[in-house]
This record gives structure tokens, sequence and C-alpha cells, in this order.
């Protein structure tokens, strides 16, 4: 990703992967095991309930990398507060399952054998509700994180913009992708 076009793309891309959780209508469960790192610690939050196992990991590394993250300080001062949210985001540090429970990530935790378990009977548990006033809830629940998400968009893209532009999330991504991403973004930036 190289700045522009491509992170307007991107973020709304994001948030219609998220906005689409949300919005299903049936109870959704979030089973976590190994790491949640940005994008899919932010994803995780979506759902209606987060069962982690205890070897489970959440993190948000986007500063430390140059990456904006300012989709992930939408969703977490919405979700666990501001104090919570700037933590997590300045100090970009791992967060294990069972403190995630004291942030109010996740809902429960569970040894790795049982997770699957754990969600699924946690769904049936949440099926077996009638359908029209969880659905009527639900919508009133998700309403005010979609609103979040929708109001964020905007400036995310900006955020994003300046510091792909900036160049300094390069670097993060030559290591991951190696240097191919970087003669891309020449190119693109070129054309």
């Amino acid at each position: 990703m190289c700045g522009g076009e491509d992170v307007d793309k991107w973020i709304d891309r994001v948030t219609d992967l998220y906005l689409s959780v949300l919005r299903v209508e049936k109870p959704t469960i979030a089973a976590i095991d190994g790491y949640a790192i940005g994008m899919g610690f932010q994803f995780s939050m979506m759902f209606d309930w987060r069962v982690a196992a205890s070897s489970a990991e959440f993190r948000m590394p986007e500063l430390r990398h140059g990456i904006g993250c300012s989709v992930g300080v939408a969703i977490l001062q919405h979700a666990i507060g501001y104090a919570a949210m700037q933590e997590i985001v300045f100090a970009c540090e791992g967060i294990s399952a069972e403190r995630s429970i004291r942030y109010g990530i996740v809902n429960q935790v569970t040894e790795p054998d049982g997770l699957l378990a754990e969600a699924i009977s946690r769904a049936n548990i949440f099926a077996k509700y009638p359908q029209i006033p969880y659905r009527s809830t639900k919508s009133t629940i998700v309403t005010s994180m979609e609103d979040v998400l929708l109001q964020s968009v905007q400036s995310s893209k900006e955020v994003h913009r300046a510091a792909f532009s900036s160049r300094s999330p390069h670097l993060h991504f030559d290591r991951i992708l190696g240097n191919s991403n970087q003669k891309k973004c020449r190119i693109a930036n070129m054309g």
C-alpha cells in the first residue's frame, strides 16, 4: 500500500468488513486463539461475544511500526473506554487473555483445547433466546458501533494517507513482504 487512493479503498474495505459482522442478525461469537493483532484485534471487537483461549494475545502495534491507528482508536474508545484505549494504542504491547478480561476486550477465557466447544456452547445459549427481542436488542447495541465506524472513515483515511505518504510504515512492510513492496510503491508514485 503506497498511499492516496489505495489507502481510501483499504479503509473502505475494512469498514465494510467490520460492518458486515455487526449487521449479522444472528448471534456472533468470536473464538480467539494465538495472536489478535491490529485488524484482527479490531475485527474481534465486532462480535456479540468473545471467548479467548488462555494462550491468546491481543496487540495494537501500529504506532510502533509507523502505521496510523485511527480505526483501532475509534473502536477501542467506544468499546472499552478512553483511558484503556490510550494505554493499548500508545504502549503497543501484548495483552494476555487474562488481562483482556479486565479491559473488557473478551467476555470469557478458557483453555485452548476447550475454546471451540465453549464458543459453540455460548452460540447455542444465545440461539435459544427468542429471535425478535434478540435481533431488536442487538440492533440497538450495534448501532452505536456502526456510527463510530462510519464517523471515523474520513479521519482514518487522512491519518493513513499521511502515514503512508511519509513512508514511515515502509520499513515494517519491507521486513514482512520483502523489498518488492518498496519497489511497487516507487513505481506507483511515478506513474
